[in-house]
Formats: structure tokens, C-alpha cells, sequence
């Protein structure tokens, strides 16, 4: 094989790898967008005047960044044109010719460009533009590992875990009241010491007053089962697993008590990180669970930042 015919198997890999790449990031783009196009329209009529400001910043920025992209990047296939003949090398034979004198010789060494064959196919400057974007982020998507934290070292301000205060009603309540009343709740099982007993209504859990009217206002009048058992264990500070079926309500099961968390603490200073963080496994969780937050985040005065991969971060970098 040839120097040139290797290239060209190359500079085939490189595109065919790039078009894979494209159509992937498509599909995810078009699964996006089809969420947030969901998420966006049951949001049309509560739209955070700090979010529109940011959204008008960020298209302002986009449109100042793409000329400058157009402009930096030199189409290589005017790299590999052919020079015409009073630019190309001659070969020399060590004899001159009688009717033309002797041209300088052009030895071909490491480095040089090589012209191109009249069959060789010439890309154009988009695909080689967008294989350049595409090696750039593989290089900024590689891996670094972190390293271990010593939290000894670390000092951490006290905070107040414990918010819930068993109402007399729950409080007077026998052991097989509670089963009972357990057995109703869809047989809900609990294991642990000491868990508290289940609720039966959002003002037994010790509920703010905006957080309640924005439950009411979104339709949700009780508790559901997993959320009766849920919000005293949470509310009281302990570590809990709650296992539901879907649709169950565990979303707002641990979001209601967040929020009655992020009431009690101080306001963020300058250079403060979050004051919690939701892990999800997937990113279509992450934009549910963004959907709920969101809008009990607005009733309560709060800030909500759904971070996740598979998309641009740019965006996501402006709204933390």
C-alpha cells in the first residue's frame, strides 16, 4: 500500500467514525429535547424571570461564539490541491536539458504535503471542521481521577438534622393501631429500631406553610403510602431505603422533607457550593426528579440545577 492510499484509508476511518459519532449524539440529542420539551411546556405558565434572563445570556453568547468557530478553522482541502506546474518540483537528472534550463530540485522529506492524485476523492471543510470538534472533545472527555478527601481535616458547621414533632394524634396511637394502620397502607412493611410511626396527613409531617399550599395547588391532597411512612423517618434525621413500586410517590417522599432542610439553613455567602445533592442512575430520573424540585423549589424561594451528561454543558455550567 502507498503512502497515499494510506492516508486515504485513514482520513475514511477518521469520517466513517466521525458519522457514527453524529448519528448517536442525534438520537440522544432527540430523546433530550423530546423531555425538556415535555418539562417545558407544563412550565410556560411559571417561568422564573432569572431563568429567561440567563436563557436571552446564553443565546447572546452562542451567537458571538459561532462566527468566531466559522472563522479559525482553514479548510485542509485547499492543503492537498495540486500546485500548478510552475509551482511544482522538477525531478533532476543530473543532465540539463538543451531547451529549458535546469529547475531546482524538491526532495519530499517528513512534514511536506504531498499533492494529491486526480482520483483522490477532496472532503470538504465541514466534514474536516467537524472531525477537528470531535477529536477535541474526545480529548476533553477523558477520565481524571480524584483524589480521596480527608473530611478529619475538613471543618463542618452543625446543622439541624431533626425537624419532625409527633402530633398527639400519631403520638396516642397503640402498637396495633399502627399495624393496622399499616396493613391499610397497600401492607407496608417497615425494619429498623425505633421507626417512627406513619402519618396521615401533610400538616402531621411538619410541613411549611408555602410548601403546603404548593402541594395543594399541584393536586396532591394526602399522602400516599410511601410518603405516610417516609416523611417522619426522613423528617427526624434518620437514614431510610424506601422501596415502591413506580408511581408510587417517592420522588416527593424525600423532596418534601429536603426542602423543610433548606428552610432551616443560613443563606449561601460568596463562593458557598449547594446546599444539597440529589444522585440519580439515569439522566431521564434526573429530569423527573428536576421537574418535581423545580416546582416546589419556586413556592419555597430556591434554585434548582439539573446536571447530567450526554448533552452540552455549557448551558448547564451558566444555570450553577
Amino acid at each position: 500500500m502507498s503512502f497515499l492510499s494510506f492516508i486515504y484509508v485513514q482520513r475514511r476511518e477518521r469520517i466513517e467514525r466521525w458519522r457514527r459519532e453524529k448519528r448517536l449524539k442525534l438520537d440522544v440529542a432527540t430523546a433530550h429535547s423530546k423531555l425538556l420539551d415535555g418539562i417545558k411546556k407544563e412550565e410556560e405558565d411559571e417561568i422564573d424571570p432569572l431563568d429567561a434572563y440567563m436563557q436571552e445570556v446564553n443565546k447572546e453568547a452562542q451567537r458571538l461564539v459561532e462566527p468566531a468557530a466559522a472563522t479559525t478553522t482553514a479548510p485542509e482541502a485547499d492543503s492537498i490541491a495540486p500546485k500548478p506546474e510552475s509551482e511544482q518540483a522538477s525531478v533532476d537528472t543530473g543532465e540539463p536539458s538543451s531547451n529549458n534550463p535546469p529547475a531546482k530540485t524538491r526532495q519530499i522529506g517528513k512534514g511536506e504535503l504531498i499533492e494529491a492524485e486526480n482520483d483522490m476523492p477532496e472532503y470538504s471543510s465541514e466534514e474536516e471542521e467537524e472531525d477537528i470538534i470531535a477529536t477535541a472533545l474526545a480529548q476533553l472527555q477523558k477520565k481524571e481521577k480524584l483524589g480521596a478527601v480527608d473530611h478529619s481535616r475538613i471543618h463542618y458547621p452543625p446543622f439541624q438534622k431533626n425537624f419532625y414533632v409527633e402530633v398527639p394524634e400519631i403520638a396516642k396511637m397503640t402498637k396495633d393501631a399502627v399495624k393496622k394502620y399499616r396493613l391499610a397502607l397497600e401492607g407496608l412493611r417497615v425494619r429498623g429500631k425505633d421507626c417512627p410511626k406513619p402519618v396521615k396527613t401533610w400538616v402531621q409531617a411538619g410541613v411549611s406553610s408555602r410548601l403546603f399550599a404548593c402541594l395543594k395547588k399541584s393536586g396532591f391532597e394526602k399522602p400516599t403510602p410511601i410518603q405516610c411512612q417516609a416523611l417522619p423517618v426522613i423528617m427526624s434525621g434518620r437514614d431510610m431505603i424506601g422501596i415502591a413500586k413506580t408511581g408510587s410517590g417517592k420522588t416527593l417522599a424525600f423532596l418534601v422533607p429536603l426542602m423543610r432542610h433548606l428552610e432551616h439553613q443560613t443563606p449561601l455567602g460568596p463562593g458557598d457550593g449547594p446546599m444539597a445533592i440529589l444522585l440519580t442512575p439515569t439522566r431521564e430520573l434526573a429530569l423527573q426528579t428536576y421537574k418535581e424540585a423545580r416546582r416546589l423549589g419556586n413556592a419555597c424561594g430556591f434554585r434548582i440545577a439539573c446536571v447530567y451528561g450526554g448533552t452540552g454543558i455549557s448551558e448547564q455550567i451558566a444555570e450553577l
